[in-house]
């Protein structure tokens, strides 16, 4: 990133339009930003200073100059006011609007499918979550903007941005090589938090440029006055301006204060200050104050009930908070409009800066203020507003709620609660405190109440609330319900005998309803199951699957058969699976299992070997993650990682897991992720790559990995290899050697894998306790189930203990049928060591070939030089053409996926039309690109089509021969 500070910034008349001054230095750096930006590349502007100091000013002509390049230029606010409330400063960019039936233009299905999910209006819209839903919406719509041409997107105020409107611009940053998007950002200096940090570090990392405007010299401040006034300042002038430090916007509101009251006069050609010493406001805020004065009081009035909506308001809204007769409001608008205190924006109005609107908003007391809020929550209740308007003037009056409130918060529309949780989380927790245990509106608010809470995950608040709301509950039915609740979110939480226990309490209740029995028969069974108790979880899976056909409930069918498919062997279990997924419907909670369903259906089908059916099956379940909005889709892209390893396609895995949410990766939940990328940089001896992913797991778990995660799959395979490859062979065993010690259940049959390399290294060192141990474990669990990759893995590891050359080449040649070429080298290998060791040294040095050559295909550099360093040692040298070295560079270095989707982008097809035709998910199609442009050298997808059109070079390749 480029680091600027100057003292020059944008001047502006006194009362309207900005004018610029001395913007050289800024605007030749933003220069290069737009070239590209006009050439189909994106980059990222930051623009950093105090309020008030020109950034907007600096935004503005950005804008302005693009927009003459022939970029659409797209702009939006933060607002403290609405801080809490979802993607509320993307749907400003976007021009997203509060309803559907407002949407307009050449995107209006896009746009009002987005404000639909994001007021609630159509909560049944095939979406498990609407907030992440629409999320994914707004990135597709900036894709087909951008395909359409250059885009400009401004975030103003960034300080004050949501949480998701900020992750959106996360997921734009990584994209911005690729498609012709400039994000501009503005942001107030000042204590910070974490999330907007990591977005300034990431302009950085990504090259953008950051700008400081930094105070006005002298100099600027005498051009800026002379700009204003039409005459240069004289000295006494500039003395009283030299209050502002510099800051421009002090520096007009404190002219246009002294020339309000006739202080400044004009005289051959000099601007001289005419008052009294003294008269000059001390402060911006007093500056601002004393311009306002020059209103009248009821225009004052309105101004500060419109200053609590927000730093944007509509009339209609002001309209209502006020109270005043539209004509008459009009008539305050435009006289503050003339005044400078306000100018349009968009269809919507907006004060000119943040501090007068903040001005306006002290003039109340503290006390004041929290009444003028609630008073204005109630009348746009009244007049039908929606929660993105109500709520926000609930949370600015913390005191309690009024009994309106309570009534209102229990008749919303559920979905536009669930759209808005986080706010939603607090008023109805407010609210349950007021309201009474058994009145309607008490069951209604608590119920709303724990659906939110397990929305949000926040599983360990949900348990305490939900229990103690069931034991007041006079509805059997709503307790029953609660404890649905209660018993997902502890297990979720790895506590499932208190979900066990919660839910055997609830079934001993006589006269549950059998759909409510049938669901907390299911969760328990799959709270017996995770604490490693199959048999009973089978059980109880079975007898939840009676209650549901008796109750005739779609959703506890589904629950009861997806708790069957948890606890049974796979065989049994995939077929449940495709039961439940024929009777789910399209609302949240259905679209929510349907994932969790279409996730484990997809590993059952790796286990048993299916593996035409499972790439069958992949794309669409990546595009059905992605587009009904769900954490779960995370989980979805590491299962499809997980098995693109093991069918060798290394490259797609790493793909996979570029395209996960980096935060999700370093929760415990996905720090198997960090251990998956990280044996795969160990395999490839990319030592660099592999310490970051390993230091990000040690992190949070310790160098020993002491502290337990929900999945322990790869990490200590990870560790391991990197011991091994450090010459430490022995704690490579002995971390490996931790799963012997593992209890029963999945947390050790996720490690199942760890065994054939476990037996390598306890026979290497000797150690045929370990050995055999591991054997014994190993056959025990293909006999238990026997599934494809634990028979193998088995009859890989008797194979090795009993030091049986024919049989391991007969597993390698398994593994190859399978297409597990990892698996099938390491085989080879072992065969090859055997045939060594009995003096075949001729047949060794095939055998070597073979798993050489495999493990070249997947780039497995490490395991070259250990497997030739192992038959080295036994007098076995393999010829020096007998592996091909892969391709990093070129056309040549494509995989196929990504040759195909280079195609379609050299055929100016944008991402989402990708994503489309090829069924993979948005997100999958955009790293695919960002890794097509760095295999061929290029910087965008316009050079992409030149390319491909054969117009200029391809940069550190040739054109693929049959490219059309």
């Amino acid at each position: 990133m480029v680091l600027i500070e100057t003292d020059v910034v944008a001047g502006q008349d006194i009362r309207h339009a900005p004018l610029l001054v001395g913007r050289e230095t800024e605007l030749a750096l933003g220069a290069p930003l737009l070239a590209a930006l006009a050439r189909g590349r994106g980059g990222i502007l930051w623009i950093e200073g105090e309020a008030g100091i020109g950034k907007t000013t600096l935004a503005e002509e950005i804008a302005r100059r693009a927009t003459e390049l022939g970029a659409l230029s797209l702009r939006g606010w933060g607002d403290e006011l609405l801080r809490s409330f979802p993607l509320r400063l993307m749907s400003g960019c976007l021009g997203v609007p509060t309803r559907a039936n407002a949407a307009s233009g050449p995107d209006r299905a896009a746009l009002a499918e987005i404000a639909e999910l994001l007021s609630g209006e159509r909560p049944a819209a095939g979406a498990a979550d609407p907030v992440l839903a629409a999320a994914e919406r707004m990135l597709d719509l900036v894709d087909r903007r951008c395909a359409r041409g250059p885009v400009l997107l401004i975030a103003e105020n960034l300080q004050w941005a949501d949480h998701f409107s900020l992750q959106v611009w996360n997921r734009l940053a990584y994209a911005v090589n690729q498609i012709p998007l400039l994000l501009v950002g503005t942001y107030r200096s000042g204590p910070s938090r974490p999330s907007v940090e990591k977005l300034r570090e990431l302009a950085r990392v990504r090259g953008g440029v950051l700008v400081r405007p930094g105070p006005l010299s002298e100099r600027s401040a005498g051009r800026l006055v002379a700009q204003l006034t039409g005459c240069a300042p004289g000295p006494r002038l500039h003395a009283e301006l030299a209050r502002a430090a510099g800051n421009p916007l002090y520096l007009r509101e404190l002219l246009s204060a002294l020339m309000d009251e006739g202080m400044v006069g004009l005289h051959g050609g000099v601007a001289e200050f005419d008052g009294a010493a003294g008269a000059t406001p001390g402060s911006l805020a007093k500056a601002i104050g004393r311009r306002l004065e020059f209103l009248s009081a009821e225009t004052v009035d309105a101004l500060r009930t419109a200053a609590l909506l927000g730093t944007e308001f509509d009339a209609s809204g002001a309209a209502v908070a006020t109270g005043l007769p539209v004509s008459q409001l009009a008539h305050g608008i435009a006289q503050a409009e003339a005044a400078g205190i306000i100018s349009a924006a968009g269809e919507r109005l907006a004060f000119r800066h943040e501090l007068i609107q903040q001005v306006l908003v002290e003039q109340y007391s503290p006390e004041a203020r929290r009444g003028r809020h609630a008073g204005i929550a109630r009348a746009l209740a009244d007049g039908g507003a929606g929660v993105d308007a109500v709520a926000p003037q609930l949370m600015a009056a913390p005191d309690g709620l009024e009994d309106w409130a309570l009534d209102w918060l229990a008749r919303v529309p559920r979905g536009a609660l669930y759209a808005a949780p986080d706010v939603s989380a607090e008023l109805l927790t407010r609210a349950v405190r007021l309201a009474e245990p058994g009145e309607p509106r008490w069951d209604e608010l608590v119920e709303r109440l724990a659906q939110v809470l397990l929305l949000l995950g926040r599983d360990a608040e949900l348990i305490e609330f939900a229990s103690a709301a069931a034991e007041l509950a006079a509805d059997q039915a709503l307790a029953a319900r609660l404890t649905v609740a209660v018993v997902r979110a502890a297990g979720r939480i790895g506590r499932p005998d208190d979900a066990i226990d919660v839910a055997r309490r609830a079934l001993a209740q006589p006269g549950l309803p059998p759909q409510l029995r049938a669901r907390i028969e299911a969760w328990k069974s799959v709270a017996h199951t995770t604490a490693g108790r199959a048999g009973q979880g089978h059980r109880d899976a079975h007898r939840a699957l009676a209650e549901a056909r008796a109750s005739d409930d779609p959703l506890a069918l589904a629950y009861a058969h997806h708790a069957i498919s948890f606890a049974a062997t796979t065989a049994e279990g995939i077929g449940h699976i495709d039961e439940a997924l024929a009777v789910l419907g399209s609302d949240a909670e259905s679209m929510d299992l349907r994932v969790l369903l279409t996730h484990n259906r997809l590993i059952w089908l790796v286990q048993l070997g299916r593996m035409q059916e499972y790439e069958a099956a992949l794309p669409s379940a990546l595009v059905l993650a992605e587009r009904v909005g769900t954490p779960r889709a995370t989980s979805l892209l590491g299962a499809a990682a997980e098995v693109a390893f093991l069918r060798g396609d290394w490259d797609v895995a790493l793909l996979h897991l570029e395209s996960i949410d980096p935060a999700y990766i370093s929760t415990p939940d996905g720090l198997h992720l960090h251990g998956l990328a990280a044996v795969a940089a160990l395999h490839r001896a990319d030592h660099e790559q592999a310490a970051a992913h390993l230091a990000a797991v040690e992190e949070v778990t310790g160098p020993d990995m002491k502290v337990p995660v929900p999945r322990a799959v790869y990490l200590f395979e990870a560790q391991a290899l990197r011991a091994e490859a450090e010459g430490d062979p022995a704690r490579a065993l002995a971390l490996l050697a931790t799963w012997l010690e593992t209890p029963p259940g999945l947390r050790r049959e996720e490690r199942l894998d760890e065994t054939p390399l476990l037996m390598r290294l306890a026979l290497d060192a000797g150690d045929r306790d370990t050995a055999r141990r591991a054997l014994d474990a190993i056959e025990a669990a293909a006999q238990a189930e026997p599934l494809a990759r634990r028979s193998a893995a088995a009859r890989f590891c008797r194979a090795q203990f009993e030091d049986d050359e024919k049989e391991l080449t007969a597993v390698a040649e398994l593994y190859q049928s399978h297409g597990w070429p990892l698996h099938a080298a390491a085989a080879w290998e072992e065969a090859a060591v055997r045939a060594a060791r009995a003096g075949e040294i001729v047949r060794a040095r095939g055998i070597l070939t073979q798993a050489v050559r495999t493990y070249a295909g997947l780039g497995a550099q490490w395991d070259i030089r250990r497997a030739d360093g192992r038959l080295r040692a036994l007098g076995v040298r393999r010829g020096p053409r007998s592996a091909r070295t892969r391709e990093t560079t070129g056309w040549g270095a494509l995989t196929a996926s990504e040759l195909k989707v280079a195609r379609l982008v050299g055929a100016g097809w944008s991402n989402p039309d990708i994503a489309a035709e090829l069924s993979l998910s948005r997100r999958t199609v955009q790293t695919h690109v960002s890794n097509i442009l760095g295999k061929l050298g290029l910087h965008s997808r316009l050079d992409v089509v030149r390319a491909l059109a054969g117009s200029e070079p391809v940069g550190t390749g040739t054109q693929p021969a049959d490219t059309p």
